[in-house]
């Protein structure tokens, strides 16, 4: 089965992940497309998302071991890419053996390293759209809509309203990006309290 979906959190994309597992499959791939390759098994699977950056090739082969060595495998990510690694095991009676980061100190570690990656993809997006968007522009682009009367007004304010919209996507999707780096860095500070 292949279903395509694309995720800006990866928590919410482990969590994903994780609910289409609990259907009876397990995850053979992701690709960089946003397709996500999994195959019937009568085991229960778990996959965790990792992210790590910054590796040589030998560092970057001696995480890969670590983890291989508690029994997880690596379905996607490398290390050039993006750091996002997506690990899967069969699902196990004890919890922490189902936890990549099992311990607070790994967990704060984790949430930092997921919290200065999405502050970086959202600080580029930013970047983007204030490259993109003129301040001057005006929200509704037809001439003389706020002058018309009657139900002309209502035929060019409902013909125009679907074009603002989809102009205020980006917008739309810097906040919700602003949003999920808020609560990544709560969950970070939160847990580095404790």
């Amino acid at each position: 089965m292949i279903k395509y979906k694309a995720f800006l959190d990866p928590l919410k994309e482990e969590r994903w992940i994780n609910s289409v597992l609990e259907q009876g499959y397990r995850m053979k791939n992701k690709t960089w497309t946003g397709a996500y390759i999994f195959e019937e098994t009568d085991k229960e699977y778990i996959a965790r998302i990792d992210y790590q950056d910054k590796f040589t090739l030998k560092d970057y082969e001696e995480y890969k071991m670590i983890y291989k060595d508690f029994g997880w495998q690596l379905v996607s990510g490398n290390k050039n890419f993006n750091g996002l690694h997506v690990w899967q095991k069969e699902k196990s009676s004890d919890e922490n053996l189902n936890e990549l980061n099992s311990d607070i100190a790994s967990s704060i570690s984790y949430f930092k390293r997921i919290f200065y990656y999405l502050l970086s993809i959202t600080f580029i997006y930013a970047l983007f759209i204030f490259i993109i968007y003129n301040p001057e522009n005006k929200v509704f682009l037809t001439p003389g809509l706020w002058d018309m009367e009657g139900s002309l007004f209502w035929k060019a304010l409902l013909f125009e309203l679907p074009f603002v919209i989809l102009r205020m996507v980006p917008v739309i999707i810097l906040i919700f990006m602003i949003y999920t780096t808020i609560v990544t860095y709560n969950k970070y500070k939160f847990l580095e309290k404790q």
